[in-house]
This record gives structure tokens, sequence and C-alpha cells, in this order.
């Protein structure tokens, strides 16, 4: 293409008088200047699109996430509200960071966690659940194996096959639990949604369970998609 175009200039150039060679010359640099600006503005042009879509795919993925965000806690909030829990949350299990793999889960982590804010002797506890091995917690993992729900008003009931959790909760002044497991459809336990009370018995089982079974599709969904923003 370029020889072409050297030929048909030198073909040109050689029909034409020194006056108009130097005018022709001219027209030629503005024509080849025009089409390196040209050629700039379209490379320019293409990169701050694609800049701009990369940038707009990033954004939609963080409302998305939000979204899906909102959508758990708003599930938390109304099993807290209904079940007269002071706290609830979602225990994930996970390896090193990935959820919902095939492979067998070594941690879990509390990513959720709503409190009823206008009780002041209730905190948030999710910074202690971060990154626990689940062998440290065989003793209640291998109870939520052989059952989709365990409720616990008399923390001694777990004192000896769950000592370490006992503790942990003990020190978190709380007095009953309520754990409703969620599994994907290879039937792997993915996730527990976690309620406590600072008060014995002060969960009520009915409104627990039947909050718990209607919301557990919503948040099992919500957890699939988030992984897959």
């Amino acid at each position: 293409m370029i020889k072409f175009l050297v030929n048909l200039y030198n073909s040109i150039s050689d029909k034409l008088n020194e006056a108009d060679k130097i005018y022709f010359d001219k027209i030629v640099i503005l024509l080849l200047f025009s089409f390196i600006m040209y050629s700039q503005y379209r490379a320019d042009s293409i990169f701050w699109n694609d800049k701009k879509a990369d940038q707009l795919m990033h954004d939609n993925g963080i409302m998305q996430r939000i979204n899906v965000e909102d959508d758990i806690m708003m599930c938390l909030d109304k099993i807290r509200e209904k079940s007269g829990a002071d706290r609830t949350g979602i225990i994930e299990l996970h390896n090193s960071g990935q959820n919902l793999t095939k492979l067998p889960f070594l941690h879990f982590t509390m990513t959720y966690e709503s409190i009823d804010v206008c009780n002041d002797s209730v905190d948030y506890i999710s910074d202690d659940y971060k990154g626990q091995l689940v062998s440290d917690y065989s003793g209640i993992y291998k109870i939520l194996r052989e059952n989709p729900v365990f409720y616990c008003e008399n923390l001694n009931i777990v004192k000896n096959r769950c000592s370490r959790l006992y503790k942990k909760l003990i020190r978190e002044s709380t007095k009953s639990i309520f754990l409703y497991v969620i599994r994907d459809n290879d039937d792997n336990i993915i996730a527990v949604i976690y309620a406590s009370s600072n008060t014995e018995g002060g969960i009520n089982f009915k409104q627990c369970i039947s909050t718990m079974s209607q919301v557990a599709d919503d948040i099992k969904k919500c957890l699939i998609d988030r992984r897959e923003i």
C-alpha cells in the first residue's frame, strides 16, 4: 500500500512544474498531517471508550453487590424482629476467601450481622468470627451436619461437646442460640443463619423457624449471586 502511494506521488509529481510541485507537496503534507491526527483521535477515542466501559462495568458490579447485601440485611432484620433475637447473622464456610466451592471447607466467617442497636448491652461480634477453623468447632459442625436446625436455650447443653463455642458465647453474654443450615445444590453446608439472645429462652422458636424458612432460599440465592458478580 505504501509502495503504491509513493509511486502515485512520484507519477503525479513528475508531470508538474516546479511551482506546482511546491503546491502539490503542501497538499500532500496537509493530507498526511490530517491522517495522522485522525488516527491519533481514533486511538484515543477507542482507549477512553474502553476505559469508560470498564469503569461502568466496575460501578455496576459494586451496585449489584450493594443491592445483594442490602437484601441479605433485610432478611436478617426480619428474622431478628420476628423472633425477638438480639442478634442475627450469616456464617459462611469458605476456603482461602473463596465461597461455594466443591472442596471441603476449612474456615468459616460471619459475613453479615444485624443487631438491636437500641439495646446497649448488645454489641457486634462478627470480628470474633473471621477466618475461624471449622476443625476448632467440630462439635457444632457435626451437629449441624445431622440437623438442619439447632436451637439451644440452655448453653450447658453444648458445654462439653462444643466447649470453644460455649466459652465464646459466654464471653458475648449470649444465653440462647438458633442455627439454621443452608446447603448448596450438592447438599454441602455453605452457610448458617445465626440468631442469638442475651436472655435465656429469649428467642421465639416458632417465629424464628418460620421466618428463617421463609427467607432461607432468598439468602442462598443472594450468596450465590454475590459470588458471581
